[in-house]
């Protein structure tokens, strides 16, 4: 089974490689700094666009609307961490 999913990734490879190719060479010039920063920004503009919805689309279907329900927070506590990785390491 081994064999058969190396063979498929070498076809595969094999197949794409020419139309990735030059977007590899690219990809590759840019200093790794502008990704890390590519990636935090489209972290932070979730976070935004989150922060951007409004209560009654948030606490739609909630039995209450306490604070700890809200959405809006819980995508801004799940994305700081992925910020933090992308901006450290």
């Amino acid at each position: 089974m081994a064999a058969w999913f190396q063979g498929f990734g070498n076809a595969v490879t094999t197949l794409l490689k020419p139309a990735f190719s030059p977007l590899d060479t690219w990809l590759a010039s840019i200093p790794m700094s502008w990704a890390r920063g590519t990636a935090a920004l489209f972290f932070a503009a979730t976070a935004i666009w989150a922060c951007t919805l409004k209560r009654e689309y948030v606490f739609q279907g909630a039995p209450d609307t306490k604070r700890w329900r809200d959405l809006r927070l819980w995508a801004i506590v799940v994305l700081i961490p992925y910020v933090i990785i992308y901006l450290h390491f």
